[in-house]
């Protein structure tokens, strides 16, 4: 995936409903940041057919890297393919919500600055949170080799200001409760995850690299511990 690069990266804050709650703004300015959809096949038709030149601009003036997402949309057209969750070798259900949430939300510019899709997936009677981004293409080996805290500690360094939580972070965190890398195995791949358990939130962060994405899910302790993520895998689809 190419992104474009020959700028500085600068990070801010935010608290974010599905992913990483460190990354961005507190107060996004005005300007679109997100496309929401209740199905993969309206966000793909979204992808195709409604970023207009207009609209591409107003992204561009609200990214940290002016550029990316457009360079992120057109790696996607031109390679026809976009990596989705899958549940049980099939399609993934969404989980519909009854407050007028949508089920995917994609994010122009999120955490390291870069466009990620958020998923409300079920898995059997279980909602997931299940969040994926883009690898550089020169990242792509290692980070498959090395695992997902190698690849966050890569992109995201920190200053003295700010820092990713990883693993050898983990104290400069006071939310943190717990941080620990373990191999985890889903449909057909086992993958290096870097887990995460937070004194605020009951659920587990869990990231880790699979081909060229950086996944996050957010996942309760008990449907972890049921094994329901054996049943969890990402394929490439069309786009037309």
């Amino acid at each position: 995936m190419f992104l474009y690069t020959g700028a500085t990266i600068h990070f801010y804050i935010i608290c974010s409903q599905a992913c990483y709650h460190v990354f961005l703004r507190t107060d996004p300015p005005p300007g679109e940041r997100t496309g929401d959809y209740n199905s993969v096949e309206e966000m793909i038709d979204d992808l195709l057919n409604g970023f207009d030149e207009d609209r591409l601009q107003e992204i561009e003036r609200e990214e940290d890297i002016p550029g990316t997402f457009k360079a992120f949309r057109e790696d996607l057209i031109e390679k026809n393919e976009l990596m989705v969750p899958f549940y049980k070798g099939e399609n993934m259900p969404l989980k519909l919500w009854d407050n007028g949430s949508t089920s995917i939300t994609l994010h122009y510019c999120e955490s390291f600055s870069r466009p990620w899709i958020f998923y409300s997936g079920l898995m059997g009677d279980d909602v997931v949170s299940i969040c994926t981004m883009y690898i550089d293409d020169e990242l792509v080996d290692e980070a498959n080799e090395k695992g997902a805290n190698w690849l966050i500690n890569k992109i995201a360094p920190g200053t003295n200001t700010y820092l990713a939580p990883t693993f050898e972070n983990q104290k400069q965190h006071n939310f943190i409760k717990a941080i620990y890398e373990d191999y985890i195995t889903f449909d057909g791949f086992s993958a290096k995850a870097l887990i995460r358990e937070d004194n605020d939130d009951s659920r587990l962060w869990i990231d880790f690299v699979y081909e060229n994405l950086l996944v996050e899910i957010r996942i309760k302790p008990d449907a972890f511990e049921r094994g329901i993520l054996k049943d969890l895998s990402f394929k490439a689809i069309p786009l037309q």
